[in-house]
C-alpha cells in the first residue's frame, strides 16, 4: 500500500470511529431524556442522585449542539473520501462487481436507517388518535366536530397526529383518504389541552424507544459498513 493510500486508510478509520462516537452519543442522550420522563426517574430521585443526573443531561444538551455543527464538515470529508474510494474501485482491475453492489447497498441502508431513526424521534410531546372510519361515523362527538371543521365531505380518516408546538399550540396532521391517501395539516390552540389529554394517546415515549432502537440498529450497520470499507480499500490498493 502506497503512503498516500495508507494516509487515506487512516482517515477513513478515524472518520469511522468519529461517526460511531457521534451516533452512540445521540443514542445515550436520547436514552437519558427518555429516562428523565419515565418511572426510572422516581428511582433516581429516591437515590438522591437526580441533581447529578440532571446536570449531566444539561451538559450533554450543549454537546449535542456542537455535534450538529460538526456534522457539516464530517459530511464534506466523508463525501470526498467516498469519491476517492469510488475512483480507486474504477481503476481496480480485479474482482469488484459484487463488492461494489454490496458497498452501495450497505451505505444506502445504513444512512436510511439512521435518518429514519432520527426522524421518528419526537422533539416535543406527541399524541395520536386512532379513528379508522368515515367522518360521519365517528362516535366521539368532540373528535367528529374537529374533523368536520378541518375536512370537506365525508372521507375515511385513518388517524390524527398531534404534536406540541411552540409556545403553547398544537400542530395537527389528519391522515385520511379521499380517492387517494392525503394528509391535512392544521393546528389546535392550547385551549384544546383537556380534549387532547382525554381523547388522545401519548405516544412520545413509544416513539422515543422506536427511535433509539432504530438508530442503534443503524449504528451497528455503520460499524459493519466501516469494517467492510476498510477491508475493501486495503484489498484494492495492495
Amino acid at each position: 500500500m502506497k503512503t498516500t493510500d495508507k494516509f487515506i486508510y487512516s482517515i477513513i478509520l478515524i472518520m469511522g470511529v468519529i461517526g460511531i462516537i457521534f451516533i452512540s452519543y445521540f443514542i445515550l442522550f436520547f436514552t437519558m431524556n427518555l429516562l428523565n420522563t419515565t418511572e426510572f426517574l422516581k428511582l433516581i430521585i429516591n437515590m438522591n442522585i437526580y441533581q447529578y443526573f440532571h446536570q449531566l443531561l444539561n451538559n450533554m444538551s450543549y454537546m449535542v449542539i456542537v455535534a450538529f455543527i460538526l456534522i457539516i464538515p464530517y459530511l464534506i470529508i466523508s463525501i470526498i473520501l467516498g469519491i476517492i474510494f469510488s475512483i480507486k474501485y474504477v481503476k481496480y482491475k480485479g474482482k469488484k462487481k459484487k463488492q461494489i453492489i454490496k458497498t452501495i447497498i450497505l451505505g444506502i441502508l445504513t444512512v436510511y436507517i439512521i435518518i429514519k431513526g432520527i426522524s421518528i424521534m419526537p422533539l416535543t410531546s406527541k399524541y395520536e388518535i386512532k379513528v379508522g372510519t368515515n367522518v360521519n361515523n365517528v362516535s366521539n362527538l368532540s373528535i367528529k366536530s374537529i374533523l368536520k371543521e378541518r375536512l370537506e365531505g365525508n372521507p375515511y380518516v385513518y388517524k390524527i397526529e398531534i404534536t406540541r408546538g411552540f409556545p403553547d399550540d398544537y400542530n395537527v396532521r389528519i391522515y385520511y383518504q379521499d380517492v387517494i391517501k392525503k394528509v391535512q395539516y392544521t393546528w389546535l390552540s392550547d385551549s384544546y389541552q383537556y380534549f387532547i389529554e382525554k381523547n388522545a394517546k401519548d405516544v412520545t415515549n413509544i416513539l422515543t424507544i422506536k427511535s433509539i432502537l432504530t438508530i442503534t440498529l443503524g449504528n451497528m450497520l455503520y460499524i459493519y459498513f466501516i469494517v467492510h470499507v476498510l477491508k475493501e480499500f486495503k484489498r484494492i490498493t495492495m
